[in-house]
């Protein structure tokens, strides 16, 4: 994403230096050494049912559940219901 959060020659100066690369030279992106991005899903130790049961106690609307859920999935870890 490193290109939509490139400074703008419009925009105020927003750094005390001034480092390459400027726009309109694009940025330089990391190289993956795999050459693959994938989600790892199964590598994954905490189930939907797991996630769903902890997060069915918070006696909240759907919605909030249903972020609990995905918070819990995409952490790995259940003490996020905590956050809710």
């Amino acid at each position: 994403f490193g290109d939509e959060w490139q400074v703008l020659p419009s925009e105020p100066k927003i750094f005390h230096e001034v480092a390459h690369p400027q726009f309109p030279e694009l940025c330089i992106k990391p190289e993956d050494p795999r050459g693959e991005r994938k989600r790892r899903l199964a590598e994954s130790t905490i189930s939907i049912e797991q996630a769903e049961a902890a997060c069915a106690m918070l006696n909240k609307d759907l919605l909030t559940i249903k972020d609990c859920v995905y918070d819990i999935l995409a952490t790995q870890d259940l003490d996020m219901v905590g956050a809710f």
